[in-house]
């Protein structure tokens, strides 16, 4: 049906191609899923639209597989990058601190997420430099309607008080950040 509709995988960030779909297919509801690889697996989000009797998001739902031999047997190209794994995490005892954002405004919702009133969160991985600065961001769980590209524009222009050592001097961190989206 998919390839019947001529819709390609970044298709189904759009409302109006879903409709479409849903049209064609005549469904009250549609699922849709994005498989992702992440640092230490690959995550699964599966989020639902609705379109009868109104559009609206009618949930979401998200998974995480670890990597397992088996599968980085199976992956085109390796999994983990070596450079973000050895970023130090902030764990009870390691004596780092743990980075605040001082300067942070919400994300702009798409066009597609408002006629959707889509309320939900994108959660993120990311590394805060010592410089205080967002890099190397990951998405772990996603929302869809084109919000993650909107998230990860917005969290690049925040700024931290980067994470500090026992001694008091900056260093990188790798920290999990949620941003939640609520139409106001």
């Amino acid at each position: 049906m998919i390839e019947r509709a001529s819709l390609q995988p970044n298709d189904f960030d759009s409302l109006k191609n879903l409709n479409r779909l849903a049209s064609e297919l005549d469904a009250d509801i549609l699922v849709r899923g994005w498989f992702v690889p992440q640092l230490r697996g690959l995550s699964l989000t599966l989020s639902a639209v609705a379109f009868k009797p109104k559009l609206r998001h009618a949930g979401e739902a998200y998974s995480f597989a670890p990597i397992s031999p088996d599968l980085e047997a199976h992956a085109d190209s390796p999994l983990a990058d070596p450079k973000i794994a050895q970023l130090p995490r902030i764990v009870p005892g390691s004596g780092l601190s743990y980075p605040e954002c001082t300067y942070c405004p919400p994300p702009p919702f798409t066009k597609d997420a408002r006629a959707a009133k889509f309320s939900g969160l994108v959660l993120l991985e990311l590394t805060i430099t010592p410089a205080g600065r967002a890099a190397d961001i990951e998405v772990l769980r996603y929302a869809g309607y084109g919000l993650e590209q909107q998230v990860i524009r917005t969290v690049q222009s925040w700024r931290f008080t980067p994470s500090r050592d026992r001694a008091g001097n900056p260093v990188a961190v790798r920290v999990p950040v949620e941003v939640n989206l609520r139409i106001l």
